[in-house]
């Protein structure tokens, strides 16, 4: 199965790197009429959210104060970055990676529309540049300057990652050591602004803190990725232990994806304290949730980054996998998340760290529901002095 998915991607890899090139062969060499740079960001919410801060520091730098700058971005996270961040964006781009990676049509439109602007500077700031999305939209960008960084394999092969080198005219090296995503993020900016930046973590500044809501918890049962998804047993069992041992009120949240989740949730707690919200809340109102919570519980996914955003007290269940890149938070940075990884990933990480990172940055050494609901229940009983 893995080998049948490995040639799939190779054969749509070389497919794209054909089609493109017809559709960009008569591309026009245009000049910019002003200094314009264009950045291009395509990976998901929780990447989005682990970036963006950085847009200002580009924004207000020395070398880059008088450009106007255009995003590119994921559709997914589109509600966050025009809230939060169209004070530093000129103009989006929005970027649907389902329909650029399966209907020609729109690919071409995008690609071709792409091609048609110019810019004084491309950048791809992802170190897991991703062949068929990032560095595809570089390769059709115009620009006098491309800078990406010099990338890992995580998100291709090292045949594609050498032919799309050629599409960049800068790669900055920011260690091939594993590092945490924010920290390598930041070596890059500082890198390509040539300044320090003065960040440690990732912000959101909320314009309204207030709430009337009633104390409540967030469980976030959903994932991005099946083997990231905790048992939803499990999930009901800590529901269950806060609704005998709190007055707290329970909202689940997630994707429109994750609403069957909470429905079995509240179907197993047989409970009118719970409601789901799940599908039915944009990101910033999943942002102020979080932001108001007692206690976050969820998966490793985009509400962990959002709640070190909004310095909200969470449980992360992981299964490990990108050991040190994604999750765990540094402590010193983010000490009211609380990560729970299984008992062979904890023993790993105590004796020989550098080793669990090799391991899993690629995929998991164990399932995630090696975790029990015990492990769980025993923070929260910590976090809320149950």
């Amino acid at each position: 199965m893995i080998l049948k998915f490995r040639f799939r991607y190779i054969l749509k890899c070389l497919r794209f790197f054909f089609t493109d090139y017809f559709l960009l062969l008569n591309k026009k060499k245009i000049t910019a009429s002003e200094s314009s740079l264009i950045i291009v960001h395509t990976d998901a919410i929780g990447d989005y959210i682990l970036f963006r801060n950085f847009i200002e520091q580009i924004k207000n730098s020395e070398k880059y104060k008088t450009h106007n700058i255009t995003l590119i971005a994921n559709e997914l996270y589109k509600d966050i970055a025009q809230n939060f961040d169209s004070e530093f964006v000129n103009e989006f781009i929005w970027i649907n990676k389902s329909k650029f990676q399966f209907d020609f049509n729109y690919r071409k439109t995008i690609l071709k529309s792409i091609a048609n602007k110019q810019f004084s500077v491309a950048i791809n700031p992802s170190y897991s540049r991703d062949f068929i999305f990032g560095d595809s939209i570089m390769r059709a960008i115009n620009a006098n300057e491309k800078i990406g960084q010099k990338a890992d394999l995580s998100n291709g092969y090292s045949l594609f990652r050498l032919l799309s080198n050629f599409w960049y005219t800068q790669l900055i090296d920011t260690g091939n050591e594993i590092q945490f995503e924010f920290d390598r993020s930041k070596k890059f900016i500082e890198k390509l602004i040539e300044a320090a930046v003065n960040l440690n973590f990732p912000v959101i500044s909320l314009k309204n803190k207030e709430t009337d809501l009633q104390p409540y918890i967030v469980l976030f049962p959903g994932a991005g990725e099946v083997q990231k998804q905790w048992s939803i047993d499990n999930f009901v069992t800590c529901a269950k232990h806060i609704i005998n041992n709190t007055k707290l009120k329970i909202i689940i949240c997630g994707s429109g994806n994750d609403f069957p989740l909470g429905e079995i949730i509240i179907a197993k707690c047989c409970n009118d304290q719970i409601t789901n919200l799940c599908g039915k809340t944009s990101l910033t109102e999943l942002i102020n949730y979080i932001n108001h919570a007692e206690l976050l519980i969820t998966n490793d996914s985009s509400a962990i980054h959002i709640a070190a955003c909004t310095h909200t007290v969470s449980i992360c269940i992981g299964n490990g996998r990108h050991y040190g890149r994604f999750t765990p938070y540094p402590k010193d940075i983010a000490p009211f998340l609380h990560f729970v990884f299984s008992k062979n990933v904890v023993k790993m990480a105590e004796s020989d760290v550098e080793n669990l990172k090799k391991q899993t940055l690629y995929h998991s050494i164990e399932s995630i529901n090696e975790i029990g609901a015990n492990e769980v229940i025993n923070i929260c009983n910590n976090l809320l002095k149950i």
